[in-house]
């Protein structure tokens, strides 16, 4: 505080008196020096700092140690929180401020065995049966596996060969940190022929939520004819043709239910344990990350011939909020010269959702998506319902063209949200065989065509698809290289993503932009256990687009201004058949179709970027062998015309199955190296393509881009 000092002399005989004088200052409070910080205790998610206790700690004076923001719900993980030190002489000291790291652990509870409690084998066939539970199990176990049968302990996949015919029961057990469960595997070994009665494959677990609709699909084996139900709630019926259970839920709670399933060899039942929980918004049914495309939809009003897609990437928060990105061909409008210019442009946003005024169960938010005098011109709409389990997410686009004449819009929709993969899925059960996703790690090369001779359009991609779900491509067109990555999803009989690439250079009406767009499949053979990589959906069938730039209007009549394409968009098809993968990322010995070759057992050519002084296209051959090392081996090929191929040094990377090298080319007294990379195929018995590829010319951008594949025979 602040000290005030006087003083006086009243004078005596010896000394005169003197006026009082008197002066001032400040003692400030102390600082104290903290020596040791305190330990927070752990949490779980969910819960507020306040919850996670402060012990220890020490400061040159004795106080107490408290979190600055103690209803702060962090995220997992250990982080460092403000933490204020208090003094507990707050009047000679000052508090302190420092940070204390909180650990936040994963809330998880003990693993429920969700798989079917029933199964139907025959005897002398190959079976498999892969064992689900919640809250991520560690390790499996069984009892009383028939003959013939093993567990995978990590997987939880029963497979194997049953040698006897038998109605047994099997004990499953999944086991986490917090302990194990057990469950019960009825399985019913009959002779080949042989049709017994229904056995019910559904699940035997299902959860709804109050005020939702819900579906349920009662699947059985051996072909039943009739389905039934006991023990519904209120809101829900049975299809007893189909076995789909659905409708409303109007009752909170658990309720045990029987499924049942007839032919004319009898019935079959098994349990299902419903629970309704509270219709309160959970909003970690939403949270993740969801990338896809979008199409144009049937509402679009615009009609210059162009074709309107994009991409988009949205990423949800547990409290509400949204973020994201969202890529597609922007159209100007018409100016003075009657030229409209379509750029690929990218907008980005962050907000949160709002609730419906007349149903709390449906949020939106739009957002709009211009910028500068196109800022009133487009929009972004996020549509979310949690009425239905999983939530629905919609997701539009719209460009008002024309906004002064107030009639040219266009609007692209969603192919599908689906919540992208953090990492890839465990093994599944699909028909008679396993759909192992881990294989479908590694490279992948495509090459597509619109079958032009001088190849101006041709596009190579190559993608690598990793353990944590994320799939990275480069790509290769005329002119131009890029790279990218996105999301994967789980499809029917593999993995999915989306692939949008801009490629932007101005605004003019001059302009070549591009945007590559299509949807990336892994598709897996259940013949042959192996996977390969294509272009395709139902929107874009075994293609990738490459969309135009700009368009003219002259009069009543539309021209699109591009060198060779009418239309706006020019369509790549990338055959199946050129899917490459190179099939585990870590090979220790050489594919079969690559090692023990003699020098005639390979034909590696290449299409030269560039043509003579004739404009002839140039192309290489040479012959071919793979050492054990990975070395291509290369002889030069003389062709018709008597010019020898230039020296080609080829290497093979045995853990990527990447093929990287170059050759010298000489056209018309010009001296260029040629780069070229690519990706091994899987083995074909016919003699078909082995690998394929693509060769640069020039410094990044590359100049211009052909292209080379390695034949068998040829």
């Amino acid at each position: 505080g602040t000290v005030v000092l006087s003083a006086k002399q009243e004078g005596d005989t010896n000394y005169n008196s003197a006026t009082e004088v008197t002066t001032s200052f400040v003692v400030n409070k102390a600082e104290p020096m903290i020596s040791a910080l305190p330990t927070a205790s752990a949490i779980t998610s969910g819960q507020p700092l306040s919850s996670s206790v402060l012990s220890g700690g020490s400061a040159s004076v004795l106080g107490t140690f408290a979190f600055s923001l103690p209803n702060t719900v962090p995220s997992v993980g250990t982080t460092a929180h403000p933490t204020i030190f208090t003094p507990a002489d707050r009047e000679r000291y000052n508090s302190v401020s420092t940070a204390v790291g909180v650990t936040v652990n994963n809330s998880v509870g003990l693993p429920l065995i969700t798989s079917a409690s029933t199964v139907v084998w025959t005897v002398g066939a190959f079976s498999s049966y892969q064992i689900t539970a919640t809250n991520n199990p560690t390790s499996y176990s069984t009892t009383g596996l028939p003959l013939g049968l093993t567990l995978n302990e990590t997987t939880g996949l029963i497979s194997g060969t049953p040698t006897t015919a038998a109605l047994t029961t099997v004990t499953l057990r999944a086991t986490n940190s917090a302990g194990t469960t057990t469950s019960s595997l009825a399985f019913n070994l009959t002779q080949p022929g042989v049709q017994g009665a229904p056995v019910i494959t559904s699940g035997t677990m299902a959860t709804g939520f109050l005020g939702r609709t819900f579906n349920y699909q009662i699947t059985a084996s051996n072909n039943p004819t009739s389905f039934a139900v006991t023990g519904l709630p209120a809101g829900l019926s049975v299809d007893s043709i189909t076995g789909l259970i659905s409708g409303s839920l109007n009752t909170q709670g658990q309720f045990p239910i029987t499924l049942t399933a007839s032919n004319l060899n009898g019935v079959g039942s098994a349990p299902l344990a419903l629970t309704v929980s509270s219709g309160a918004i959970n909003w970690s049914d939403l949270a993740g990350t969801y990338e896809g495309l979008l199409e144009q939809s049937s509402d679009t009003q615009v009609h210059d011939g162009a074709v309107y897609r994009g991409a988009f990437q949205l990423t949800f928060g547990r409290l509400g909020t949204v973020s994201g990105r969202v890529c597609y061909n922007e159209a100007t409008a018409f100016d003075g010269t009657q030229k409209r210019v379509y750029v690929p442009v990218m907008r980005t946003f962050a907000g949160r959702l709002t609730a419906n005024a007349a149903n709390p169960l449906i949020y939106k938010k739009v957002v709009p998506l211009g910028a500068g005098t196109n800022l009133k011109r487009q929009e972004l709409t996020l549509d979310v319902s949690f009425a239905e389990s999983p939530p629905r997410l919609d997701v539009t686009v719209k460009d008002y063209v024309s906004p002064s004449a107030g009639e040219e819009v266009w609007v692209s929709q969603s192919m599908g949200c689906i919540r992208s993969l953090t990492r890839l899925p465990a093994a599944t059960i699909v028909g008679q065989g396993t759909l192992d996703y881990s294989k479908a790690l590694g490279r992948y090369t495509l090459y597509g065509t619109d079958g032009d001779s001088a190849a101006a359009n041709d596009a190579c991609v190559m993608a690598q698809l990793t353990f944590t779900g994320r799939l990275l491509w480069s790509s290769r067109t005329r002119g131009t290289n890029g790279s990218g990555s996105t999301g994967l999803k789980v499809i029917s009989d593999g993995l999915g993503a989306s692939f949008y690439e801009a490629r932007i250079g101005s605004s003019s009406t001059l302009l070549k932009s591009t945007s590559l767009l299509g949807i990336l499949n892994f598709a897996w053979d259940s013949s042959s256990g192996d996977w390969s990589g294509k272009f395709g959906s139902d929107v874009l069938p075994g293609k990738v687009e490459k969309q135009a730039s700009s368009v003219s209007k002259t009069g009543g009549t539309l021209t699109f201004n591009t060198a060779n394409d009418s239309t706006g968009v020019t369509s790549l098809d990338f055959s199946n058949r050129e899917g490459a993968h190179w099939t585990t990322p870590m090979l220790t010995a050489m594919p079969n179709f690559l090692s023990g070759g003699t020098l005639t057992a390979f034909t590696l050519r290449s299409q030269d970027p560039l043509t003579d002084l004739n404009g002839n296209l140039v192309s290489y051959a040479w012959k071919v062998s793979v050492a054990p090392n990975g070395e291509i081996l290369a002889s030069s090929v003389t062709d018709s015309s008597g010019v020898s191929s230039p020296r080609l040094l080829l290497g093979l990377n045995r853990q990527s199955g990447e093929f990287s090298g170059y050759y010298v080319s000489r056209i018309s007294g010009r001296t260029l190296i040629r780069n070229i990379r690519g990706c091994g195929l899987l083995s074909e018995t016919d003699g078909g393509l082995r690998a394929r590829g693509w060769v640069e010319v020039g410094t990044f951008p590359t100049v211009s881009t052909g292209s080379w594949k390695l034949q068998l025979g040829q």
